[in-house]
């Protein structure tokens, strides 16, 4: 509780506004493969491959978002990431072809790309160094209960099966995009100059680190192993190949959800390197990252 009342209600504010924007990402999430071709009549496999688009355009926009931050501050980049979402959200709404699907999925990759290097920027200047790592793992936590909330909810809205429904979930997410741009663009954000740090080197000097390329690598086989199907697939084949309703799925992924919100708090325990362990006391996981960027 110590550690609670030494955030800012800044922080709170943002890990309040993370919760309902993940709430709204996992409202979508496990429907929008369905949506496509359902809602849409595009064919699962052309579905699918839009969606997996936006992965492509998340990784540009990754690393332009990193210039972004250091250029014009991290809050202004966040806020850009959240629009550019809801934006794009909106757009899926109105697709009729199969391209319209392609260039909607990659602008959702330009703002789901850039959240993460301005979320976890923001957060190192708002919060001490001391402190960060507790933080990053909170607010892993409210994301993945957020998601998982989310993917209960959506399922009870999309049960009906009518295209409706889907497009239902769709506002409601872009509506959590907009809101937490608004929130966002009231925190107040004072930059800290951590001691001794240096910006010098940029990426080249990261993939000098043979240690910090093995983990990205190790990140990339999990994430495109485990997150992508659970994402596009499960969704498409236990609603074509196994009957299962829209009901069903949102469980199954708040299940997946569930599973990773549990497991985080004892592995990462075990990677405190000398931390007194507690359940936000934590170093951040890089596969949880992606799990809760989606």
């Amino acid at each position: 509780m110590a550690f609670a009342r030494e955030q800012s209600a800044a922080v709170w504010v943002l890990q309040l506004g993370m919760l309902v924007n993940f709430f709204g990402n996992g409202l979508v999430a496990p429907f929008l493969v369905l949506y496509l071709h359902f809602g849409r009549g595009l064919p699962i496999a052309v579905a699918g491959a839009a969606i997996a688009t936006g992965g492509i355009t998340a990784i540009t926009s990754g690393f332009l978002a990193g210039w972004s931050a250091d250029r014009f501050g991290p809050k202004v980049t966040f806020v850009g990431a959240m629009l550019s979402n809801a934006l794009a959200y909106a757009l899926y709404l109105r697709v009729s072809e199969p391209w319209h699907a392609f260039v909607v999925a990659a602008l959702v990759g330009v703002g789901t790309g850039a959240y993460g290097p301005s979320q976890q920027s923001l957060v190192a200047i708002l919060v001490r160094p001391q402190q960060r790592h507790r933080v990053f793992t909170q607010s892993r936590m409210f994301a993945l209960v957020g998601l998982g909330l989310g993917g209960i909810v959506g399922g009870f809205i999309a049960a009906g099966q009518r295209p409706s429904d889907y497009e239902t979930l769709l506002t409601l997410d872009v509506v959590t995009f907009v809101v937490f741009a608004a929130v966002l663009s009231r925190i107040p954000v004072v930059r800290r100059r951590a001691d001794g740090a240096s910006s010098a080197g940029g990426y080249i000097r990261a993939l000098r680190d043979p240690s910090l390329v093995r983990l990205c690598l190790v990140n990339l086989a999990l994430v495109s192993a485990g997150i992508a199907p659970m994402l596009v697939l499960m969704p498409a084949y236990a609603k074509i190949h196994g009957q299962v309703g829209e009901g069903a799925i949102g469980f199954i992924y708040a299940a997946n959800t569930l599973t990773v919100l549990l497991a985080q708090i004892p592995i990462t325990r075990l990677t405190s390197f000398g931390e007194t362990p507690a359940p936000f006391g934590t170093p951040p996981d890089p596969v949880l990252d992606d799990v809760t960027n989606g």
